[in-house]
């Protein structure tokens, strides 16, 4: 796995809605790729690959040759690990449980200062040390390479194993310290493609239970419930983990949607159920649930506007947005709601919804910058004087 820096994992679009910004899953990005190449001739190929191969730098044109020349005909790829590395690789993943785990102790009882190392030559330390070391990081981010290696040479029951291993160390590792995975580590793919691996390998009998277990549905945004939290997959992450179809969705369908209903409304079972339902009954389904709803989970009504901005239905996006700012109360994600309506309303030169969400914008979270981008707006439709009294008498109202 390629491992560079990136600034941001997943970026809300436009107003809101659970949208991948920054990273392109296996599926899709191949299919891109393939879609280029198919227009292209062999003499057109050969100019792009010698573009790319000008812009490795020096000391990486070695291993740009050398995994080239592993995929042309007769040779065969890089090698992965055997049945034995695998093995070893738990081991190793082990290991370092209990390397990160004696260095928390450490750390909580004292001893960690027993090591002169850990001084500067003034005698004295700069800041708290990390839960985790900069070494055991690197570790974990190579074992993660182990196993994005096993899960592309479609070995998912090995994958599997050592997926679930390196997810239960995080798992422990949170109970005891405060951890976020290097940034090297995509953990949204990394757990999209363990759900593919379980999806593929469970027992039909036991599968929902499996696959249940391995999305872990009842996990909540830290810091809001009703929030769907970035770092795990929806079902498409899974289905984008690599090519091919995701054999007898169809029919699992219906049972993941009652298991997801169970869960009531917090935001991770929630976004999951929206995307189930929008599977099985279309837009239709979306809207009952977000009506349903309504304050209560207001993933309802952004997932509904997301879907309709996707379709480029602007007018339909002004109404449902009306209605989701009736439905919804001050906070965020009625914030989120009015931005939809704005730029809708750009786009249909709609002069007096933009005005209306740029209000209800402000109304929804009093910042600074929404105050100024409604009197703003308000000075440019000559209506500055009439906006101040509706704010007026919107502060009036909350006394």
């Amino acid at each position: 796995m390629a491992r560079s820096k990136r600034a941001v994992l997943f970026t809300p679009k436009g107003g809101g809605g659970i949208v991948k910004k920054s990273k392109i899953a296996l599926k899709p990005y191949l299919d891109t790729i393939a879609e280029h190449c198919s227009t292209l001739s062999n003499q057109e190929l050969r100019d792009i690959l010698l573009c790319l191969a000008r812009d490795v730098p020096t000391s990486g044109r070695v291993n740009f040759l050398e995994k080239i020349e592993s995929y042309l005909p007769g040779r065969r790829p890089a090698a992965i690990p055997d049945t034995d590395a695998v093995e070893q690789i738990l081991y190793g993943i082990e290991a370092l449980r209990e390397s990160i785990q004696e260095r928390i102790s450490s750390i909580e009882d004292g001893s960690y200062w027993d090591d002169l190392d850990v001084w500067g030559d003034d005698g004295y330390y700069e800041e708290e040390p990390d839960s985790i070391s900069e070494d055991q990081d690197e570790e974990l981010g190579a074992f993660f390479d182990d196993v994005e290696r096993l899960f592309l040479d479609e070995r998912l029951e090995d994958a599997r194993k050592v997926y679930e291993a390196l997810f239960n160390l995080i798992h422990d590792i949170k109970k005891e310290a405060y951890f976020s995975p290097p940034d090297e580590i995509d953990i949204r793919e990394a757990r999209a493609r363990y759900c593919r691996c379980v999806f593929e390998t469970a027992n039909r009998d036991k599968r929902l239970d499996d696959f249940t277990g391995a999305m872990e549905i009842d996990v909540s945004n830290p810091y809001n419930e009703n929030e769907y939290d970035e770092d795990y997959p929806l079902m498409q992450d899974v289905i984008d983990a690599k090519p091919g179809e995701l054999e007898d969705l169809k029919s699992f369908l219906p049972a993941w949607k009652k298991a997801l209903t169970k869960r009531g409304t917090k935001g991770r079972p929630a976004g999951l159920l929206l995307e189930a339902v929008h599977r099985l009954e279309g837009i239709n389904g979306v809207s009952r649930l977000a009506k349903k709803w309504e304050n209560d989970q207001p993933q309802g009504y952004l997932f509904w506007l997301d879907i309709l901005k996707k379709e480029n239905d602007q007018k339909r996006i002004i109404s449902v947005s009306k209605e989701g700012l009736k439905a919804l109360k001050e906070g965020k994600p009625r914030e989120r709601v009015a931005r939809f309506m704005i730029d809708a309303a750009e786009e249909l030169n709609d002069a007096h919804h933009i005005l209306l969400g740029k209000r209800e914008r402000f109304f929804s979270c009093m910042s600074d910058q929404n105050l100024l981008d409604l009197v703003d707006e308000a000075t440019d439709q000559d209506k500055r004087d009439n906006e101040l009294d509706t704010v007026i008498r919107f502060f009036e109202a909350r006394k």
